[in-house]
């Protein structure tokens, strides 16, 4: 599949599997990447497409954690942004893309003391394809475009639960991989490697689960007991030591990634100068992070 020729995007990424093994081990290693990159499961997973993501991201040798948590990419981002002569805002609201013949020309913020317009040659939007289009209303995009959006766009789900404890609950320093559990496919032992972000005196554990199904409408309490249930079943003492800081069930309006891999739209929209980017329009075999990071850079 990676050397001579891709599977096709007509069959799923499970079925394709099943031509060469039914071991449900080997199955449910699979099932732990996929999800944890695509945030769907192999059935939903064209074969293509997951070929195509193993060749782009080939060159990736290391994966960690950021010193400090994932905060400060955004702050180094900042002042770069600041050092170059742009503006950074954290309390402004979109509410607004100005669009007049065709053409965006800025974005009306909301801000404490009113609002404000701020005109620009080019608009790039991260709040989704969907959000983009509300912001820009709905008229002013052409039929077929909002047409392959609805039909196109989905929403992945996912859970995302953090753990203290008072001692450690895993030793394994880097990510724990369940590929025969009920919900929960790995559990991020950030606290070893990366104490800082521990609160103090605890260990700090992330856990992330997927849905039985990536179409809605979810049980989220069902999915939830189930992904509990597994963090007792694979860290030992986690009732008598272990404290559950919060349970995230990202879906719909705030999902995991705004589209499945594979069901990908454009970066450019029928408005001229105006862009979406982010994992809601991740080029072919991109997905999560490196595909927003690729969607920018286009």
């Amino acid at each position: 599949g990676i050397t001579w020729q891709e599977p096709p995007d007509a069959i799923s990424l499970e079925e394709w599997l099943g031509q060469f093994t039914q071991n449900p081990r080997v199955m449910g290693v699979f099932q732990v990447l996929t999800t944890m990159s695509a945030g769907i499961t192999n059935d939903e997973l064209p074969a293509g497409e997951y070929i195509r993501y193993i060749k782009n991201m080939a060159s990736v040798r290391r994966y960690g954690w950021v010193p400090g948590g994932s905060v400060n990419i955004i702050r180094a981002l900042t002042r770069v942004v600041l050092a170059n002569g742009g503006d950074v805002r954290t309390r402004s609201r979109a509410v607004r893309i100005l669009v007049e013949e065709g053409v965006a020309k800025g974005v009306v913020l909301q801000e404490l003391d009113g609002e404000v317009t701020v005109s620009a040659q080019a608009v790039l939007s991260n709040v989704g394809p969907s959000k983009t289009v509300e912001l820009g209303g709905r008229d002013n995009f052409d039929f077929g475009y909002l047409k392959h959006l609805d039909i196109t766009l989905k929403a992945s789900p996912q859970i995302l639960i953090f753990i203290s404890s008072d001692r450690p609950l895993c030793d394994y320093p880097g990510i724990l991989f369940l590929t025969e559990s009920q919900r929960v496919l790995a559990i991020f032992n950030k606290g070893v490697l990366n104490p800082e972000l521990s609160p103090p005196g605890k260990y700090l554990l992330e856990a992330g689960a997927f849905f039985s199904s990536s179409t809605p409408p979810y049980d989220l309490k069902k999915e939830l007991e189930l992904s509990i249930q597994d963090l007792r079943d694979n860290l030992p003492g986690f009732d008598e030591h272990g404290e559950i800081l919060l349970a995230s069930c990202y879906h719909s309006e705030w999902p995991i990634m705004r589209s499945w891999a594979g069901s990908n739209i454009p970066q450019k929209t029928p408005i001229e100068n105006l862009y979406n980017v982010g994992d809601g329009v991740s080029p072919p075999g991109w997905w999560g992070s490196p595909g927003a990071m690729e969607s920018a850079r286009i």
